[in-house]
């Protein structure tokens, strides 16, 4: 979809946020316009910038409490501005839902990477100020355990918890 270049002067963050029409992509329904390096949706209202998501979740569950921030709950997409995809959670539990490896792993799973000088795959879990770490011979029981400590130890993985179940 194509827009002018201006929106009109004069528009409620609400309208601003409206002004937008998001793509459908299955249930999600994600942000089409601009997009932070992290992937998330942004706008422009009154000189501030504003995250598309944590808009769409205040128009539908109201102000993100204190202390809290907007996560994603089952979608991949960061630019994702479903409300019914966006929960209120503390900076732990955000971090905790995560998904998938970093984008500079080798293995591909979250938490495992290879330590050259145990040749051996190293697979770590933190969880607050709290290490769980142990070296595997095999990715496939690192990334078992990895997945297994998560559950654990975590309550807002949703991730693997769909993928346990």
């Amino acid at each position: 979809m194509s827009y002018p270049d201006k929106r009109p002067l004069g528009l409620t963050l609400q309208e601003a946020f409206d002004w937008f029409v998001p793509i459908q992509a299955g249930d999600c329904r994600l942000w089409p316009a601009s997009i932070t390096k992290a992937g998330y949706g942004q706008f422009k209202h009154n000189g501030r910038h504003h995250y598309a998501h944590v808009v769409a979740y205040e128009r539908h569950h109201g102000p993100v409490p204190a202390g809290m921030e907007v996560d994603h709950i089952d979608c991949v997409a960061p630019c994702c501005i479903e409300p019914t995809h966006l929960r209120a959670a503390t900076r732990k539990q955000d971090m905790e839902n995560r998904r998938g490896a970093r984008c500079d792993s080798h293995t591909q799973v979250r938490g495992v990477w290879w330590h050259q000088g145990m040749q051996r795959y190293m697979a770590c879990v933190i969880n607050g100020y709290e290490k769980y770490a142990k070296t595997f011979d095999d990715l496939d029981e690192a990334a078992a355990w990895v997945i297994s400590k998560r559950l654990e130890l975590f309550t807002h993985n949703a991730v693997d918890r769909r993928e346990a179940s």
